[in-house]
């Protein structure tokens, strides 16, 4: 299953407890972005929705609505939301988790050690250790396993998982521009 950015996590959620049709115009300026975002988003998520067996129902003049067959469905599908959105927020917060992520995953095969890790981004390696954690959790939903051993730790999965949790990382970071989201460095830009 494919990941979903925050936002379109925070369109969901806005969708999920609502029994009437909404406009693209109020989910719009609750999300903070044009109509044209909201529609692209929605294209997506009706993809995404497919395979929960849902759809989103749109009607001109009127709005959009979230369609389920069942309860149970929207419980679940509550449920992932929930989860997602606090491991996406957790993930794409910090810098540091995205930057080593990117690193894991593109040198994937090859084994980085923890200590190399601490040096690098000059924190503990309890620090790195509780980031890999994060990033572990982060990375299983796209059939992706974070291996570690005496050699060193490396992301495990096929080339086609790798490459769509790279492209998950950057819409991650590209798409949470959200207010109170903003990610921020730990060096000082003047002093360089």
């Amino acid at each position: 299953m494919q990941m979903i950015t925050s936002r379109q996590n925070r369109l969901l959620k806005f969708l999920l407890p609502r029994r009437e049709y909404v406009t693209l115009l109020k989910i719009a300026e609750y999300l903070n972005v044009s109509e044209k975002t909201v529609q692209r988003d929605l294209r997506f998520l009706e993809q995404w929705l497919s395979e929960w067996k849902m759809t989103i129902d749109k009607r001109s003049g009127t709005g959009v609505m979230l369609i389920a067959d069942n309860v149970t469905d929207l419980l679940q599908l509550d449920q992932l939301l929930s989860n997602e959105g606090e491991d996406s927020d957790v993930m794409m917060n910090n810098s540091r988790r995205v930057k080593i992520a990117s690193q894991l995953l593109s040198e994937t095969p090859r084994e980085t050690s923890i200590n190399k890790l601490s040096e690098r981004y000059f924190i503990s390696s309890a620090s790195i250790v509780n980031d890999l954690k994060i990033i572990e959790s982060w990375i299983a939903p796209l059939g992706l396993t974070l291996i570690r051993s005496q050699s060193g730790t490396h992301i495990e999965g096929s080339e086609n998982s790798v490459r769509q949790a790279m492209a998950s990382l950057i819409n991650g970071v590209i798409n949470h521009n959200e207010p109170g989201c903003i990610i921020h460095s730990r060096l000082d830009s003047r002093k360089l």
